[in-house]
């Protein structure tokens, strides 16, 4: 396993996503695997053929394993599974789950909205 001292830090505004360099301590990067638990966790938000729709975030924010050639579904299986380490693509999974839990917290609302105003 390779530990790495840096850090990624994530910030997003509408579809834009900016990574910046964030240097830790050695001796806390390798807590920065995907764990078993975030896997759920991230699996329950995002639904159903999520290493798909992760390749598709990845590609949409030209996050790529070498320039210009895309992530496989393959590494990235293995980067939410915990067995590999990439700071940058497990980053961008939970970014990209974020957005996904704040889209359905938004969808929830607005048909709660509808269903409150159909009861008036």
């Amino acid at each position: 396993m390779r530990i790495s001292n840096i850090l990624y830090n994530i910030v997003y505004q509408n579809d834009n996503i900016t990574f910046t360099k964030i240097l830790i301590p050695k001796t806390l990067a390798n807590l920065f695997m995907i764990t078993p638990e975030e896997r759920t966790a991230i699996l329950k938000v995002i639904g159903s053929k999520h290493v798909k729709k992760i390749q598709a975030y990845l590609n949409q924010h030209k996050i790529y394993s070498s320039p210009e050639k895309p992530y496989s579904k393959t590494s990235i299986s293995y980067i939410l599974s915990g067995e590999r380490e990439n700071e940058i693509v497990e980053n961008a999974i939970f970014a990209y789950a974020h957005q996904k839990m704040i889209e359905k917290e938004k969808q929830q609302e607005l048909r709660d909205l509808i269903v409150s105003k159909q009861k008036l």
